[in-house]
């Protein structure tokens, strides 16, 4: 089976094409937009993992603090809001404020720049394995907060 980052719609399509037999007939902007409706009227079942809300509520007393997201900024903010986090961080970027998508590090250069911070002095929690690489090509220090390793990589 073929696995694409749902974050690339190119490879999506690709993937639902060529793996599920399904072809899209609208639009990247269409689906993208169908998609943000979808989400946005399903934030409030976002659910948080105590560990990252302690965490993170931590980090934002004593330092700077950012978002460095693949998805939807209206869908990460909104996220965000469900588990009582929206104006926890002092950066929010998303999927439309970078030309390349994780695995790259766009988001996470952009995310220190905003902050003024050197990318070798942030430290990145991440749930995936293409933010883990994109932290990790920022030259940014990851902790895999996956539920099954929860190691720092």
């Amino acid at each position: 089976m073929n696995t694409a980052p749902l974050a690339d719609l190119d490879a999506l399509r690709e993937h639902l094409h060529t793996d599920h037999g399904i072809q899209l007939t609208c639009s990247n902007s269409e689906f993208v937009a169908r998609t943000r409706a979808h989400w946005l009227t399903r934030s409030f079942q976002a659910r948080p993992v105590p560990r990252v809300i302690a965490a993170a509520r931590h980090l934002a007393a004593t330092v700077p603090t950012a978002v460095a997201s693949a998805n939807d900024g209206q869908v990460v903010r909104a996220g965000l809001t469900a588990v009582g986090l929206a104006d926890l961080f002092d950066v929010l970027v998303a999927r439309e404020q970078v030309t390349q998508l994780k695995p790259a590090p766009d988001a996470y250069l952009l995310a220190a720049a905003q902050l003024a911070t050197d990318p070798q002095r942030c430290l990145a929690f991440e749930n995936t394995a293409e933010g883990i690489t994109s932290a990790r090509a920022a030259g940014i220090p990851v902790i895999d907060i996956r539920e099954e390793t929860g190691t720092v990589q």
